[in-house]
């Protein structure tokens, strides 16, 4: 490598004294050789390759030439210069060699045709097959994580995985072709699933009944989607009676929720008068005695009771400790805007969290908040996903039959 550096290198020269047609032609004579030469008044400039440089020098002395060293051309010259930025060179190796690392690295899992499957499900059914964000490209094995959730899910028919860049891609299919499920057993009544909401049908799997709509039908409130009777015809293909269950099924409905809450500009507050006492106290039972010299008639105080010994004597508890009161007196005060938005948003806030703990999925929301004549008010709308449908029992005007008789 450093012969490499020095047969790239040269040195510009600038020569000077009587000598130097001699130096010329020594160098010449040695195979030295001198090029871009060239005459400037009283000096001339040749280039020379830095390997030859120090027997150069000896025909510097050997002819009396003086030489000064006008430029420095290659690589070996332009290091020293970079030693002052070791550590910037050094950082921008590193980020280009994690930059490299990091594309062999699954960063996001993308979940496509999964309707009834949440992918809070899916998420934890890959976390526990060894997949998850970060896990290295080639540690995947496709195949084995496509029957996997094939036999996990038995409603999925069909999987697809696919690594697209740093993304992982589930498809898959779920199966859409039953709307009539044979259940296990009658029932002595039908029962129903009806809708409890207005709203789009994101999915449905039947277990037992007729279902009465498909994916992406648009339902009111109170209608039939899954009927707990199941007709059973006869030779010519006209229902001749029907079998009752109880109607079971899986139905996730996309709908429109109204949002409202609303703060009233003004409240009460505490504001601490300074005045504090700080005492004994002793309880019989469910009541508290403080000492005389320390009990306060302060009509509005917080106190804090810090109890020290605690027992029961003769079914009767016995108590005795430290107490502290703060004298305080209720004014009234206003929200201001930005207050009372941030209090709103937070409510708002709190209100999704409960209903995603109740297994609701928020798609979206959209609320605004107005100023009163004497109060602030969130409005607006989420877009849901949830079970919205109930069990009803159905009035039969069929003939029931008994558990014997098959379709």
């Amino acid at each position: 490598m450093s012969s490499y550096f020095k047969n790239g290198s040269y040195l510009t020269l600038r020569l000077s004294g009587p000598g130097v047609e001699r130096f010329i032609t020594l160098c010449g004579n040695r195979h030295i050789p001198l090029w871009a030469i060239r005459a400037d008044g009283k000096f001339f400039e040749v280039n020379i390759h830095y390997r030859d440089w120090e027997q150069g020098k000896t025909l510097l002395s050997k002819t009396g030439t003086q030489a000064v060293i006008v430029k420095k051309h290659g690589l070996p010259f332009l290091l020293p210069s970079f030693r002052p930025r070791i550590l910037f060179f050094l950082g921008c190796a590193a980020a280009v060699g994690w930059l490299l690392y990091s594309t062999q690295l699954i960063w996001h899992i993308e979940y496509e045709g999964n309707y009834s499957i949440t992918e809070d499900q899916l998420t934890d059914f890959m976390a526990e097959q060894g997949v998850w964000v970060g896990i290295p490209k080639s540690s995947l094995d496709l195949e084995s994580l496509e029957k996997a959730l094939r036999e996990e899910f038995p409603l999925i028919t069909w999987t697809s995985g696919k690594i697209n860049g740093t993304v992982l891609e589930i498809s898959m299919k779920e199966n859409e072709r039953p709307d009539v499920t044979l259940p296990v057993m009658a029932a002595e009544e039908a029962t129903g699933l009806y809708a409890t909401a207005d709203g789009t049908v994101i999915s449905i799997y039947v277990r037992n009944g007729v279902a009465l709509v498909a994916r992406g039908d648009e339902v009111k409130k109170g209608d039939l989607l899954v009927d707990g009777r199941i007709p059973v015809p006869d030779e010519d293909g006209e229902t001749d009676h029907y079998l009752l269950y109880e109607a079971d099924a899986d139905i996730l409905v996309e709908t429109t929720v109204q949002v409202s809450l609303s703060l009233e500009q003004i409240y009460a507050a505490k504001a601490y008068t300074g005045r504090e006492s700080r005492g004994f106290y002793f309880t019989y039972g469910q009541t508290i005695y403080k000492l005389p010299w320390t009990a306060v008639s302060w009509k509005e105080k917080d106190q804090l009771l810090e109890p020290i010994i605690q027992a029961a004597l003769g079914g009767v508890q016995l108590g005795f400790g430290l107490f502290d009161a703060k004298e305080y007196q209720t004014v009234e005060k206003i929200y201001g805007p930005a207050e009372a938005e941030a209090i709103l948003y937070t409510e708002f806030e709190k209100n999704n969290t409960i209903l995603v703990e109740k297994g609701v999925q928020i798609i979206s929301e959209n609320v605004t908040i107005e100023k009163t004549e004497d109060s602030y008010l969130l409005c607006g709308e989420l877009t849901v996903r949830y079970a919205a449908v109930e069990s009803e029992i159905m009035e039969e005007a069929a003939e029931e039959i008994d558990d014997g008789e098959g379709l």
